[in-house]
């Protein structure tokens, strides 16, 4: 069919769409939300609210084969849509610490059934070339809510109210969800159209490879160095889903403004966003050991550059803000990169579910502890001094691993 030669790039504009919603919504632009969350409920409370949303995630990321097995992508991505819809729905009607519970596992919900495992099924079956590129610009999606919603939000908090806020994100997100399941198809050949490939469409150009890599190993990483990957993955967890996750309450606790904090939460986005496009870059001009190095380093001292949120400094702030932003593309880009790789071709999704599992659950578990610290402490600083050690304790596990697993490589002739 004429029609659909090119339908690979709404399939793309799909997964743009219901990333924003069903990742960024819930994730990467929710902190804006937590200073007036806390106001209402508490630290401690505020804290169990994001543990509730990343437990649920991590809970349907365990089951997700099945249900898409059951539901397929269009009518599985239409269902997760419709719970994040209802979650912020949820929020708007909420007082209470119950019904807030309920909203965040809901986007949890989501966030796990409808984020990355939904577009990189799509996106494989509607691409046989520019994979890369076509999920990099679907993945993008995330990164602009995290750089539009903060501002948005923050307007209509405070000219309209912190109920409206969130009952408008519903209402985005259930509109995306009506026009997602409209456009997206779960196969190509069930509409007369083809994948995507570039040997068709671009003059028999080959496209590199996915990862950019010169070498190949013989053998997947295993035993205790398997398990030491674990134990940075989930170091790597907490400062990637908390580190931003905590971003905002830290400034406006020290006593910035809450337009300062929305602004730098913004900006966090934006270096996230772009960090995304070059990190793969910078792990293929370099090497991933050197890449991750660079990266971990910045990381690192965004995080330390955090515990100096006292002093009240907005240069200080800024430059940490930046630096975290640019350093959580490792929870991203770095883990497949360690991924490919530690693996071969045959044991690499058990790889990849061993990491992502430990990379999850320390992101879930180090959730409840800012809270209670600040209740006990009165700062947030105590919190981000700690994850400043985890990051540290995930980059020289990293780097050994790798070092120890150096001699099992061979160049691919």
């Amino acid at each position: 069919m004429a029609g659909e030669q090119h339908y690979e790039k709404v399939i793309c504009g799909c997964c743009f769409l219901f990333l924003c919603v069903n990742v960024g919504f819930p994730s990467t632009s929710f902190n804006v939300y937590q200073p007036y969350i806390v106001e209402l409920v508490g630290d401690s409370a505020g804290s169990l609210i994001l543990a509730v949303r990343t437990f649920v995630s991590l809970i349907c990321m365990v089951f997700v084969a099945r249900y898409y097995e059951r539901f397929d992508c269009r009518l599985g991505i239409f269902l997760a849509t419709l719970c994040t819809a209802a979650g912020f729905l949820i929020y708007g009607t909420s007082q209470s610490l119950p019904s807030m519970c309920l909203a965040a596992a809901m986007t949890g919900a989501g966030y796990g059934m409808g984020g990355f495992a939904g577009m990189t099924l799509v996106i494989g079956r509607w691409y046989k070339e520019h994979v890369g590129r076509a999920l990099g610009i679907a993945a993008m999606g995330s990164g602009l809510a995290s750089i539009v919603v903060p501002l948005l939000a923050t307007w209509v908090i405070h000219n309209v109210s912190l109920s409206w806020s969130f009952r408008l994100q519903g209402i985005f997100a259930l509109a995306v969800g009506l026009v997602v399941f409209l456009l997206l198809r779960n196969r190509p050949a069930k509409d007369g159209s083809q994948p995507h490939e570039a040997s068709r469409n671009s003059g028999g150009d080959a496209t590199p490879s996915a990862t950019g890599q010169s070498a190949a190993v013989k053998t997947t990483v295993s035993g205790s160095r398997r398990r030491a990957m674990q134990i940075a993955m989930f170091c790597l967890g907490a400062i990637s889903v908390d580190g931003i996750g905590y971003l905002s309450v830290l400034m406006t606790s020290s006593g910035f403004d809450p337009f300062f904090a929305a602004q730098m939460l913004s900006i966090c986005g934006v270096c996230l966003t772009v960090a995304k496009l070059a990190n793969g870059a910078i792990f293929d001009a370099l090497g991933t050991r050197r890449g991750s190095v660079i990266f971990f380093a910045i990381f690192n001292a965004g995080l330390a550059l955090c515990c100096l949120a006292h002093l009240q400094n907005p240069m200080v702030m800024a430059a940490a803000v930046v630096m975290v932003g640019i350093g959580t593309t490792l929870g991203s880009v770095g883990i497949s990169m360690w991924c490919i790789d530690l693996s071969t071709d045959q044991d690499r999704a058990k790889l990849v579910r061993d990491l992502q599992v430990a990379y999850a659950t320390g992101g879930f578990l180090f959730n409840v502890i800012p809270g209670p610290l600040m209740d006990l402490l009165g700062t947030y600083e105590i919190s981000f001094a700690l994850l400043t050690l985890c990051g540290l304790v995930s980059m020289v596990v990293v780097l050994k691993v790798y070092s120890s697993h150096a001699g099992k490589a061979e160049p691919v002739a």
